[in-house]
This record gives structure tokens, C-alpha cells and sequence, in this order.
């Protein structure tokens, strides 16, 4: 039983880092695109990345609001997003897998 119980913990712990990985990635590529000014309102891909990490993102901008630099704001939120994703990955991620392995016996 440990051993079934090992290796799920296992699995739980690669699916999540593959995810987070995933979702880092995404909040990368919406950087890029504001950096080119690709608006969401006329790009549908650019759209997409939108909506898929703005409610993330929202969170952070709430702590740390844009800040004013001449005509446009510096957005410090993708940055203290992916640092935490990155704490939930080494952190939670890793110690699930730990755990796991140790059930395991390896």
C-alpha cells in the first residue's frame, strides 16, 4: 500500500511541476507580447494569453500596483508571480516527491 501511495505522490508532484512549468511559461510569453505591444483587444492569440493569466496575475497587481514610468506603467506582477510559482514548485512540489520516494523506499 505504501508503495501505491509512493508513487502517486510521485506522479501528483511531476503532474504539478509540469503545470507549473507550464503556467510560468505562459506568463513569460504575455511579457513578450507586452513588451512588442501586441494589444489582446485585436490579437486573439494574444487574447488567449490574457485571459488565461490575467486572474492570476490580478491577485499580485493588487499587493503591488503598476508603477508610473513616464507614459506607461512598469507591471511588477509577472515577476512576484512567477517567483512564487517557482516557492510552490521547489517548496510543495518537491516535498511531495520526497515523500513519495521515501514510500517507496528509494
Amino acid at each position: 500500500m505504501n508503495v501505491l501511495i509512493g508513487n502517486f505522490l510521485i506522479a501528483l508532484g511531476q503532474i504539478g511541476n509540469m503545470i507549473i512549468n507550464l503556467y510560468i511559461m505562459l506568463i513569460i510569453i504575455r511579457i513578450i507580447l507586452s513588451w512588442l505591444q501586441i494589444s489582446p483587444y485585436s490579437n486573439q492569440v494574444a487574447h488567449f494569453f490574457y485571459i488565461i493569466t490575467d486572474p492570476y496575475l490580478r491577485f499580485f497587481r493588487k499587493i503591488i500596483p503598476p508603477f508610473p514610468a513616464g507614459t506607461a506603467y512598469i507591471d511588477f506582477s509577472p515577476i512576484l508571480g512567477i517567483v512564487i510559482l517557482m516557492f510552490a514548485r521547489t517548496f510543495i512540489l518537491n516535498t511531495l516527491t520526497t515523500w513519495g520516494q521515501q514510500l517507496v523506499g528509494g
